[in-house]
């Protein structure tokens, strides 16, 4: 294939770019010129006319000390200054003068730093906690119905005083200064108003499954200890330790099944399956709670039933045969006794009496299969539905009777057209691939064999005759080869056209080398012969020695 890639000149490219007024609606409306522009580098001198949309930032002055010490106090922590001004926080932290200009403001803890605050009251009461982030904290307690402090607050009307007693430390020293600061605050006679233990680190962090399970030992269902320990509770969550702890706390799921409950239920069972049959909550009940092994640990697997195989010897097989006329009547009627024939292998020698299963099976009578076909209205469904019955009257010569009250099939053709029509084929091939209708008119009143007779007849060979015949009839060997496919091929094994079918046309055009020499010499090469003469083009591509004398009378340019 050739190249189809447009050049342009520079003044095409000027004219081009006028016509637009965005860098966009040029790359969008001619990506071609733009792209020639572009790489040629004169997109730029072209576009000079339009505006450049691209925002581009520019600052007067530069960042230096004092001036990113001025808006680092407009800020009250470092994220937020991080956010808001990243240009003078960057160049704060590159040049290392981030922990000077942001020493006023409020450092924030994480899991493994916390500090310890107090809030204080003017009738003596103080609340002791810690927390990684101090201000939040506060908040919370203000805004939270179950805090001490906000209950205290409702109840007396009185604002707490917050203080933060301790700088961020390590959680582990700041769950002991906790402790410490509220005998402290206790020693002076203040109220104290923390309900749970200190040292409590939020999260469940630090607690070790042994602690936890102590804890889970002081209640009865898993709501309260998630409600009386939510601590202790949220560790053993995120460390998979609930298993345990439903032990402990004898916890009720599904249909309130308790471990007593469900010990009762299984002993009422002798296997699982039956268990799972009729209980199938309790089973997911037991292995929720864990004690599901425990349970079915006492179950014993029983064996499988071991069916007995009757066992036959050699004449018993063949006394058993010689009561069945038929191996499928002797198959439905004794199995066990057939199958060990076939396992022997000697299924031939007890059923070499049998016949075979008559094509109808059954021997029905015309009153019988009259009496079926009245059942029908159509053939096709007295065909399809009753088969045997069907295939029985063909056979006895009454189809016709018993299918007079039915719908005559459409056929295409009488009888006496389809035996015309079948006598211009040689054979029932020809018939059935030429015209199908009359075809299958024939075979359905068995007029096929009256035609085209079993035996050495059924394929006739075609002689001279036959051939010079049938050629006669057609004009064309086109048409001589759809009519009689199997007359082409005998002619076209033996080639002998000149005698057979000589006012035959041939079935592809043979040009000379004249011919070929005037209708070449109007191409360069194959491809252009393809678009000029398809049909010598094909006869080329097909015989190299064609193709040969073809490239000779081909145009030189």
């Amino acid at each position: 294939m050739s190249v189809r890639v447009k050049e342009y000149t520079y003044e095409q490219l000027q004219e081009i770019a006028l016509k637009y007024s965005t860098y966009k609606e040029f790359r969008e409306k001619d990506l071609g010129a733009y792209e020639g522009a572009r790489k040629r580098g004169v997109l730029e001198e072209i576009c000079s006319h339009m505006p450049n949309l691209r925002k581009i930032n520019v600052y007067d002055d530069k960042p230096d000390y004092k001036s990113c010490q001025q808006h680092a106090l407009r800020f009250s922590s470092r994220s937020e200054f991080e956010k808001k001004d990243n240009r003078y926080y960057t160049y704060a932290r590159k040049h290392g003068i981030l922990d000077e200009i942001c020493a006023q403001m409020l450092r924030r803890g994480n899991k493994k730093k916390r500090c310890i605050y107090v809030a204080e009251f003017d009738d003596n009461s103080a609340y002791i906690g810690l927390t990684y982030f101090a201000e939040r904290r506060w908040s919370d307690h203000m805004h939270t119905k179950n805090s001490a402090v906000n209950k205290h607050v409702e109840e007396t009307g009185l604002a707490p005083k917050w203080k933060r007693l301790t700088d961020y430390m390590d959680y582990q020293e700041a769950s002991i200064q906790e402790g410490v600061w509220k005998n402290k605050y206790a020693s002076e006679g203040w109220t104290i108003l923390n309900k749970a233990k200190t040292g409590s680190l939020g999260g469940g962090e630090g607690y070790t499954l042994e602690e936890v399970l102590k804890e889970a030992s002081k209640y009865n269902t898993l709501p309260d200890f998630f409600r009386g320990s939510p601590g202790h509770y949220q560790r053993a969550y995120r460390n998979g330790w609930m298993k345990d702890v439903r032990r402990i706390c004898h916890s009720k799921w599904k249909g309130g099944f308790t471990e007593a409950e469900l010990r009762e239920i299984f002993s009422e069972y002798d296997s699982i399956v039956k268990l799972r049959q009729h209980r199938h909550a309790a089973i997911d009940a037991a292995n929720k709670l864990g004690i599901l092994e425990d349970l079915t640990k006492d179950y014993l697997v029983k064996p499988k039933k071991r069916y007995k195989v009757e066992r036959f010897t050699e004449q018993e097989l063949y006394n058993i045969a010689k009561q069945y006329k038929y191996r499928s009547v002797f198959n439905k009627a004794n199995p066990k006794a057939y199958q060990s024939a076939i396992r022997k292998g000697i299924l031939d020698k007890v059923c070499a009496h049998m016949k075979k299963m008559p094509r109808s099976r059954i021997e029905l009578t015309e009153d019988e299969i009259r009496a079926e076909a009245l059942k029908y209205y159509k053939r096709s469904d007295f065909l399809n539905k009753s088969g045997i019955a069907a295939k029985r009257a063909q056979e006895l010569g009454i189809y016709e009777k018993v299918c007079a009250h039915m719908k005559n099939p459409h056929w295409k053709y009488s009888k006496e057209e389809a035996f015309a029509i079948a006598k211009h084929y040689c054979n029932r091939t020809e018939l059935y691939n030429e015209n199908k209708a009359a075809y299958n008119h024939l075979k359905f009143y068995n007029l096929l064999d009256s035609i085209y007779p079993k035996g050495d007849v059924y394929n006739r060979k075609w002689t001279d005759e036959a051939r010079r015949e049938a050629a006669a009839q057609c004009k064309t060997r086109t048409e001589f080869k759809k009519k009689y496919p199997q007359a082409m091929e005998v002619t076209r094994v033996k080639k002998d056209w000149d005698i057979i079918a000589p006012h035959l046309k041939p079935l592809t055009r043979r040009l000379s080398e004249e011919q070929m020499a005037k209708i070449c010499c109007n191409v360069r090469n194959m491809q252009e012969l393809k678009e000029y003469d398809y049909k010598l083009w094909y006869n080329c591509s097909k015989h190299p020695d064609r193709r040969r004398i073809a490239e000779k009378f081909f145009k030189k340019s």
